[in-house]
């Protein structure tokens, strides 16, 4: 592994949280005001919401992104609730990013959260993969 070698001192000057990260993220996104979460109805109208079809199953991602000082800034909530509907998936994807705003990692720690750069998947599949099996087996 190819790495840049730090020392603490310096280490813990650039480390940020995810959690950290996330936050300053979603002020930017306008998800939160003054770091307080935004409305469920507010939420809603910020999400760019992709249904991904195929072999049988229907999968609703809500997507939120902008770009800022030149970075793209990505987040998905994958609220996996095989052929749900689209209010209950707008409605756990809002509950997983209230859980998270209030420390709890576990949706972002299994993928069900995710961060990423390079732009809104055309199938489905997770944010940091170029290519992702989207067969029903490999998704649930």
């Amino acid at each position: 592994m190819f790495g840049e070698p730090f020392s603490k001192k310096e280490f813990n000057k650039k480390f940020e949280f995810v959690l950290d990260r996330a936050k300053r993220h979603f002020e930017l996104l306008g998800l939160t005001e003054d770091g307080k979460p935004v409305s469920k109805n507010k939420f809603k109208n910020l999400a760019d919401v992709h249904t991904y079809k195929g072999h049988g199953s229907k999968l609703i991602v809500h997507y939120f992104h902008g770009f800022f000082n030149g970075d793209k800034v990505l987040y998905g909530f994958y609220p996996i609730f095989n052929k749900d509907t689209k209010v209950n998936c707008l409605n756990n994807a809002y509950r997983m990013f209230i859980d998270f705003l209030n420390g709890e990692s576990d949706d972002f720690d299994c993928g069900d959260i995710q961060f990423g750069n390079m732009g809104i998947r055309l199938s489905y599949g997770s944010l940091g993969q170029r290519y992702v099996d989207t067969s029903v087996e490999s998704i649930f």
